[in-house]
This record gives C-alpha cells, sequence and structure tokens, in this order.
C-alpha cells in the first residue's frame, strides 16, 4: 500500500511540478546539475534572506524521478535556514 501512495506522490510531483520557473534578482543563488550517467539536467534557484530560504524553484529535463524530486525539495526547503538545508542534505 505504501509503495503506491509513494508511486502516487512521484508522479503526481511529474506531471504537476511545483516551482517549476526561473527565479531572478539580487539575492538568488543559482546551481546548475547534470548527470553525467543519464543526461538529466537541472538548474536550482534560491532566494535566499537573512540566512532564510525565501524561494525555491528549478528548471531542468529528465526522467520521472529526477523532476519529481527537484519538485519535492523545492517545497522542502522552503523558509528553512540555509544551515539546516546543508545539514540536511549531509544527513541523507
Amino acid at each position: 500500500m505504501l509503495d503506491h501512495i509513494y508511486r502516487q506522490v512521484i508522479l503526481d510531483h511529474y506531471r504537476h511540478k511545483r516551482n517549476f520557473k526561473e527565479l531572478s534578482g539580487e539575492n538568488i543563488l543559482k546551481v546548475y546539475y547534470k548527470n553525467p550517467t543519464c543526461g538529466d539536467v537541472m538548474t536550482l534557484f534560491i532566494e535566499v534572506e537573512h540566512d532564510l530560504v525565501k524561494k525555491a524553484s528549478f528548471l531542468g529535463e529528465g526522467c520521472s524521478i529526477s523532476m519529481a524530486s527537484s519538485s519535492m525539495m523545492t517545497e522542502l526547503i522552503q523558509n528553512k535556514s540555509l544551515r539546516n538545508v546543508f545539514e540536511d542534505l549531509i544527513r541523507t
């Protein structure tokens, strides 16, 4: 049953990507990543204000898993401190 729920969440994020847009402005951090093994590409945009991720978005092309995980990530990191985001990244 959990497998079905996880599949539904992944497919929903793939079909209806959240925060799929470019952010621009002074306080925008931009990170580009290309997976050399499969060719998926993603650019992450993070608007930072006083060490807080105010907005996060992405643009890219790739498989359903990479696009869904990028969509989920942008939702998870918003309104977190950069320190918490990096600590979470190191733990995974």
